[in-house]
Parts: structure tokens; sequence; C-alpha cells
């Protein structure tokens, strides 16, 4: 039952990702700070790990 889960879960958060990346024109979104509800919480200074793993490449 747990792999069905993770199934959902990789999903849904891919289905997220891709529709913002469609709709904002950014595969970065995550990185602006604009697209958030209270862009004054958002700290840049710490990139998603994801980010970092593409850099070193």
């Amino acid at each position: 039952m747990f792999n069905e889960i993770k199934k959902i879960d990789v999903s849904l958060r891919s289905t997220l990702a891709n529709v913002v990346a469609k709709e904002t024109g950014n595969i970065f979104w995550m990185t602006n700070g604009s697209l958030f509800a209270n862009p004054n919480k958002y700290n840049n200074a710490y990139p998603p790990a994801w980010i970092k793993t593409i850099l070193q490449r």
C-alpha cells in the first residue's frame, strides 16, 4: 500500500510543478518569491535542494 501512496504523491507533485511552470513560463518558479501568497515570508537565501543538484552537473 505504501508504494501506491508514493506513486500518487509523486504524480501530484509532478503535476503541480508542471502546471505552475507552464502558467508562469518559468521552470524555476519555486525561486520566484513574488509567486507566493506571502512574498515577505519567502526566503531565497537557500534554494531548493534539487536546484543545487542540477547546478552541480
